[in-house]
């Protein structure tokens, strides 16, 4: 695991979302991914990650969190194909990368940092929502938990308020290469960026999920790459609800996120600690 002091850059309205921006900038971290291909093409990605308590727990996106087990999945699989392409030539290496369906474009190796939360976290256990696009990660055994300031859901929102989604975006950093020996990616950070990026919205009307439940919220203006698993803020710095991404309707780019009641009933389904702002009724 791999720790490094964080240069924040942010934009925006500051007068109206700079508690908000203060608060997020305490809990939200980076996730560093790299993804190399066969034709050794490599590509360096952010997440974003919301760390929700003492114990370290993570709160993101189920896209993001599928990038754990995609890792250990492509490092069971192609180190031994590597070794038995190495020596193939010609039509027979043809027909061999035939047989296992690889292309130029065919990713075989990722390698997940994750940055500033944990001391040796130990192993990985993720937890998906049944069917919307959310999931936990919690740490098997942290020593210690960097992150000490935690958010707070609050899950009483309005058509029309204003919000904030603060991720990461625009990476800016030199992480990884590809050890050509143990035929997989290490992480050697060089430069070491990772710039939060604020969008101002207001919620422009709530979306029905597959169950025909209003589970999601729409957002008037578009999230960036990396973006997603993001916190979307009202004005105090509370979370309304977790951007999984982009839509387009006609032709105006839109962002949509996870409701924070959504969001609270699985994490109390899963015994998950976190602080909930209790509103007045």
């Amino acid at each position: 695991m791999f720790f490094f002091n964080m240069k924040y850059n942010y934009n925006g309205d500051k007068n109206m979302f700079k508690i908000a921006v203060k608060e997020a900038l305490n809990y939200t971290r980076p996730l560093a991914t790299g993804f190399y291909y066969f034709d050794k093409k490599l590509i360096q990605g952010l997440s974003t990650l919301i760390v929700l308590n003492e114990n370290g727990d993570i709160l993101t996106t189920a896209n993001t969190a599928s990038l754990f087990k995609l890792q250990d999945d492509l490092r069971d699989t192609y180190p031994a194909i590597i070794d038995e392409l190495k020596n193939l030539k010609g039509r027979k290496l043809q027909k061999t990368l035939d047989s296992y369906g690889i292309k130029e474009d065919t990713l075989i190796d990722i390698l997940n940092v994750i940055i500033d939360i944990a001391e040796n976290p130990g192993k990985v256990n993720i937890i998906k929502h049944d069917y919307l696009n959310m999931a936990i990660i919690k740490f098997s055994n942290p020593e210690k938990v960097l992150v000490k300031n935690f958010p707070k859901f609050n899950g009483n929102y309005e058509i029309g308020e204003s919000t904030c989604t603060l991720g990461f975006a625009f990476p800016e950093y030199s992480a990884f290469t590809y050890n050509e020996e143990e035929k997989h990616l290490q992480s050697e950070f060089k430069i070491m960026n990772f710039p939060t990026f604020p969008v101002a919205s207001i919620i422009t009307r709530n979306i029905f999920d597959a169950k025909e439940n209003i589970s999601m919220i729409e957002l008037s203006n578009p999230i960036e790459i990396g973006m997603e698993g993001a916190p979307i803020l009202n004005t105090k710095g509370e979370i309304l609800g977790l951007a999984i991404g982009n839509k387009q309707t006609g032709n105006r780019a839109l962002s949509y996120g996870i409701t924070t009641n959504e969001i609270t009933k699985f994490l109390k389904e899963n015994n998950i600690k976190y602080e909930e702002v209790k509103n007045e009724k």
